[in-house]
């Protein structure tokens, strides 16, 4: 499948086993974020250096409830910690992600 262009399009992808290959590592990250293997999306998560790679670390470690590393990674993305609903900003991440792509 190509690159999802909407929100819309990017749930559509999670009915496969994983994301494009030829997508960029942020977007591969957020899908198996999206898909709660939160294993994977950290492997590759953790070793971005980019800004929406520290957004997306800090979200997986707001998700098991770990506070300070969590508001660590936020602060590199110069992101306020969310108090979001985590499926609302897993929303957030994925449509800023897919603006820049």
């Amino acid at each position: 499948m190509n690159l999802p262009k909407t929100y819309e399009e990017f749930k559509l992808t999670l009915n496969l086993n994983e994301p494009n290959s030829e997508w960029e590592l942020d977007l591969q990250s957020i899908w198996y974020a999206a898909k709660d293997n939160w294993s994977a999306s950290h492997r590759i998560a953790q070793d971005l250096d980019t800004i929406f790679g520290y957004w997306i670390h800090g979200y997986l470690h707001r998700i098991e409830d770990d506070k300070f590393n969590a508001m660590y990674w936020y602060e590199k993305a110069n992101k306020p910690f969310s108090r979001l609903p985590f499926e609302d900003e897993l929303k957030e991440i994925i449509i800023e992600i897919l603006k820049h792509e």
